[in-house]
């Protein structure tokens, strides 16, 4: 049985023409709250590949995970607003 500190491995690619396959580790609570912000645990990969692309700040030469946490706690906190 998964705890909500369990870490899920989740892939996305990153770059324009040059594309990279990345995959993070996130925590299943990070999973959990956003589907309860409205995305579906199937359509998290979806999800983070558009908040990523949509991003003009993204960097792929920072930590991605951490990159990718804050734009979750982002979603969350408009929800919450």
């Amino acid at each position: 049985m998964a705890g909500i500190f369990d870490r899920i491995s989740i892939a996305f690619y990153t770059g324009g023409r040059w594309k990279k396959r990345r995959v993070i580790k996130l925590e299943i609570y990070l999973l959990e709250a956003l589907a309860s912000a409205g995305v579906p645990k199937a359509d998290v990969p979806a999800w983070i590949q558009q908040a990523v692309t949509s991003w003009p700040a993204f960097d792929p030469e920072l930590p991605i995970t951490g990159q990718v946490k804050y734009l979750i706690i982002r979603k969350l906190t408009e929800e919450l607003t």
